[in-house]
């Protein structure tokens, strides 16, 4: 990973394997992302994201990606707009996503409430894929960050809606 600042612009650069939460070689897979975008320590913030990568499939198989997105966000005391639209392929299919997010902020930034909109396109599907969450966020320091949150599907791609409580903790050393 790279990761700096330049002339009031921030950047980071990473390298993956691309084969998700196991180490897979078969198929040589990767994911290189680059982020461009304006300093994090003002009220808002744009940034340029660019992603390219051959993702590992099973079997040794392996499938081309590539986006190009577009994301902002906005402070308005405790609250935060933010949101993303991207573009690209999955191998020669059409993959367009959108987000959009709400936050609440109580106490001193360690609790956080939202509402998120996720929208996924892709060009060989009749019908896309739409999930609506709601969920809680607490993050005592820079280290330690646990999620929460009630997702539902309003569209599944033509198939059954999903429902999930998912939780997360993620641990940064």
């Amino acid at each position: 990973m790279l990761d700096g600042a330049a002339r009031k612009m921030k950047y980071d650069v990473t390298l993956t394997r691309g084969s998700g939460n196991e180490w897979r070689n078969d198929g040589d897979p990767y994911l290189l992302t680059a982020r461009f975008s304006t300093e994090m320590n003002h009220w808002y913030n744009l940034g340029l994201t660019v992603v390219q990568g051959e993702l590992w499939q099973g079997s040794g198989l392996t499938s081309k990606r590539d986006r190009v997105a577009v994301d902002g966000r906005i402070d308005i005391k405790r609250w935060t707009l933010k949101g993303q639209i991207s573009n690209g392929h999955n191998g020669p299919v059409d993959a367009r996503r959108s987000l959009l997010e709400v936050e609440w902020t109580y106490g001193y930034s360690e609790w956080t409430a939202y509402l998120q909109r996720f929208v996924f396109e892709l060009g060989n599907q009749k019908f896309d894929q739409e999930t609506h969450s709601l969920g809680v966020r607490f993050e005592p320091t820079n280290h330690l960050q646990v999620d929460v949150d009630y997702s539902k599907d309003a569209s599944n791609f033509g198939r059954p809606n999903r429902e999930m409580l998912r939780a997360q903790i993620r641990v940064r050393l």
